[in-house]
């Protein structure tokens, strides 16, 4: 795939195609890390630390409800009904 450094305001840029930044599973604003190595660039996702250490952490607390407090108060919902006639 070929393309072109552009100017943007200062400095230069890259236009990334759409299929690029899904098969990276990246989109605007995402967290890259960029270096170059002899005659490449390269763009790295940035993982995120401890995420999951803190999801485990967590789901062990046995805090889950804390997390939406009040949506666990009133089980009753009975007064809501499915219409199946508007799906």
């Amino acid at each position: 795939m070929k393309t072109s450094i552009i100017q943007i305001g200062n400095s230069q840029g890259v236009i990334l195609p759409l299929d690029v930044l899904r098969q990276l599973k990246l989109n605007v604003k995402s967290p890259v890390n960029l270096s170059a190595d002899d005659d490449k660039i390269i763009i790295q996702p940035v993982v995120r630390q401890g995420w999951a250490e803190a999801f485990r952490v967590f789901a062990e607390s046995g805090k889950e409800e804390s997390f939406f407090p009040d949506a666990f108060e009133d089980e009753n919902s009975g007064w809501w009904v499915w219409d199946k006639q508007k799906q």
